[in-house]
């Protein structure tokens, strides 16, 4: 729908790109963690569940589109990487006008990057931190015409760190490519892949140590 953040009649909360590099918010569950009238429940060091006026949510949709999302198996969305997003729309309330689903809680929109530059622009970045943690994200992107109208941009990444918890340790390899043309002044089609892995040595998963050595 076509309308400003002031004539949705709803609360609305839109993370942005600048936000999220000035707060650090790499991963989708740290963005809703910062985002006004979102709740967590913390089951174990990685899966958490997150609330909207007492009810969870569960409805997570990428460029508007929904995606199927199982609660019970919270790895997946929540620790989606923020390098390949522009920002995060969050609509608190029920939004079957708007998603067709009624979820009385909240409605999750990650938007991509795309590919805007019609000309070839680059960003490379490294990170070191606590935990021996490394983190390299490259973002690329160029036009494949010389009018620019047809346009590619791919990021892509690799983080791998510990914890304060032992033995504990998550690599995390993350891309996306995407191609957006111009078919009319208000017309682009868009055409993208994206792919995400995380690995995770150690979790609690649930529970407590019941011995320490």
């Amino acid at each position: 729908m076509q309308m400003t953040q002031r004539d949705i009649p709803q609360s609305v909360t839109i993370v942005s790109q600048q936000r999220m590099e000035d707060q650090q918010l790499q991963t989708l569950g740290e963005v809703m963690e910062n985002t006004l009238g979102i709740s967590k429940s913390q089951a174990d060091s990685d899966r958490a569940l997150y609330y909207s006026r007492g009810f969870q949510i569960d409805n997570y949709m990428v460029d508007g589109i929904p995606t199927y999302f199982e609660s019970r198996w919270n790895l997946g969305d929540a620790l989606s990487d923020m390098a390949l997003f522009e920002r995060v729309e969050v609509v608190r309330g029920a939004t079957g006008l708007m998603t067709g689903t009624g979820n009385p809680s909240a409605a999750i929109n990650m938007v991509r990057k795309h590919a805007t530059s019609r000309e070839f622009k680059g960003d490379v970045s490294a990170e070191y931190g606590s935990w021996n943690k490394e983190r390299y994200v490259a973002d690329l992107q160029s036009p494949l015409t010389e009018d620019g109208k047809i346009r590619a941009r791919i990021v892509g990444g690799y983080q791998n760190n510990d914890s304060w918890l032992d033995r504990y340790n998550s690599e995390k390899t993350f891309f996306s490519g995407i191609v957006d043309a111009d078919l009319g002044d208000l017309t682009m089609l868009s055409a993208g892949y994206e792919y995400q892995r995380i690995d995770v040595n150690s979790p609690t998963w649930g529970g407590l140590p019941r011995w320490e050595y």
